[in-house]
């Protein structure tokens, strides 16, 4: 196996994943995928997400990094209106990724 290669995966989140019930479970989820699963391309399809805790915001910002460190990424597909002003209000927008890449990772 090509130690360069990436192992990519898409998620698609569901409406209530990321609200203040729901992201700690959602989140450490994620981190599974990476540390267990040896996944380093996270794709992350938002679609059904309309805002996001500040704790979830969070995890997804260390997990990015975390991915980062590693040469992988983490990128948000299909962000809506509202959850896209919170990544801007908050300096995150290296996590979007465009609908032209995203079309092209499905």
């Amino acid at each position: 196996m090509n130690p360069l290669a990436r192992t990519a995966v898409r998620v698609r989140l569901g409406p209530d994943d990321l609200d203040e019930q729901n992201a700690r479970r959602c989140t450490e989820e994620l981190f599974d995928l990476v540390h267990l699963e040896g996944y380093d391309d996270l794709r992350l399809d938002c679609q059904d997400i309309a805002s996001i805790s500040t704790y979830a915001l969070m995890r997804l910002i260390v997990l990015s990094r975390c991915l980062q460190e590693m040469g992988g990424r983490l990128r948000l597909l299909n962000v809506g209106p509202q959850f896209r002003a919170a990544l801007y209000r908050n300096r995150v927008t290296s996590l979007l990724e465009d609908d032209d890449q995203a079309a092209d990772a499905s």
